[in-house]
């Protein structure tokens, strides 16, 4: 395979293994794609994945070799965005778009991640304790109580989320505020 086919193949890596550590699987399960991934790029790749940082090891192919260590951060757990990921890993592997353009597919997700509507934040957060509270007997007077509750952890919630000062102090403030 010539070079620089083989470099844009370990740059979609890079990217891949950059934007999939922080959305919250198991190094276990993200060592795993990486390494079907790889396969289905045809390159031999090695693979060590921790907590703070994805190592990806490649032989260059005229005897020496390729090495990235890629920094991970990030604490929440995003499904929609593992899963647009996995489709494009699944997409580059059989050839259906150029890693070069996986590439770009990545950056354009990390640049502008989905957004959850606020008012979607608001209504899981007071449903959520309208539900627990009908589960736990609660009568009238309760739920009057458990839906501006649910409200405003929606609220603490959604502020926590955007703004990482915050995340530490979002069960504190929604506990105080429930009681």
């Amino acid at each position: 395979m010539p070079p620089s086919e083989s470099d844009a193949r370990f740059e979609f890596l890079k990217a891949l293994a950059g934007a999939m550590a922080p959305l919250g699987q198991t190094s276990g399960e993200l060592q795993d794609q990486l390494y079907a991934c790889a396969a289905g790029l045809g390159i031999e790749a090695e693979f060590s994945v921790l907590p703070t940082f994805v190592q990806i090891t490649m032989d260059a192919g005229d005897g020496s070799t390729k090495a990235a260590l890629i920094p991970v951060s990030g604490d929440r757990i995003e499904l929609a965005a593992l899963a647009s990921l996995q489709e494009i890993t699944v997409d580059v592997g059989k050839g259906r778009i150029s890693p070069e353009e996986g590439i770009r597919l990545i950056g354009l997700m990390v640049r502008h991640p989905a957004r959850t509507p606020v008012v979607l934040s608001l209504l899981a957060g007071a449903l959520t304790s309208f539900a627990v509270t009908i589960i736990l007997g609660g009568g009238a007077q309760e739920l009057w109580a458990a839906v501006p509750t649910g409200l405003a952890v929606g609220l603490f919630s959604r502020i926590a989320v955007h703004r990482q000062r915050f995340r530490g102090l979002l069960e504190l403030s929604s506990a105080a505020f429930a009681t």
